[in-house]
């Protein structure tokens, strides 16, 4: 689906909620049954056309260059992004830069080069399935 598509469709209330566990890269954000989980509240372009913003009601996704956007019954997948940033604050904590957290992936096709973060999680050597989709909701 073309990320226009996806945004008419979406504000036209033509898709169906999208509701789980966000995955980057194969990697899930928390754990699998630890109650992570979003559902997305708003969807917008960017600065540019090839910027897509996701507003999850627990953080906000912004994708560089988003190719093979799916739906299905039970999943919501972006295939690949050049570059992919992920922000939050952390859980029952005042929304302040100070608890502002984010993880940055950049990829060229489905391979990450190079990952960015201020949070510990991520920075603990966790594995990647680099042959995974960029993004998914599940």
């Amino acid at each position: 689906m073309l990320m226009e598509k996806f945004i008419k469709d979406f504000k036209n209330q033509k898709i169906r909620e999208i509701y789980g566990r966000l995955k980057f890269f194969g990697l899930s954000l928390g754990m699998t049954y630890d109650g992570n989980m979003f559902e997305l509240k708003s969807v917008k372009l960017g600065d540019s056309k090839e910027v897509l913003i996701l507003e999850f009601d627990g953080g906000v996704l912004t994708l560089w260059n988003p190719k093979g956007i799916d739906i299905g019954h039970r999943y919501f997948e972006i295939k690949r992004a050049s570059k992919i940033k992920w922000e939050w604050h952390l859980y029952g904590e005042e929304k302040t830069k100070h608890n502002k957290r984010f993880w940055i992936f950049k990829s060229f096709l489905s391979f990450i080069i190079s990952i960015t973060t201020n949070d510990d999680y991520l920075k603990s050597g966790l594995k990647f399935k680099l042959y995974k989709n960029a993004f998914e909701v599940l």
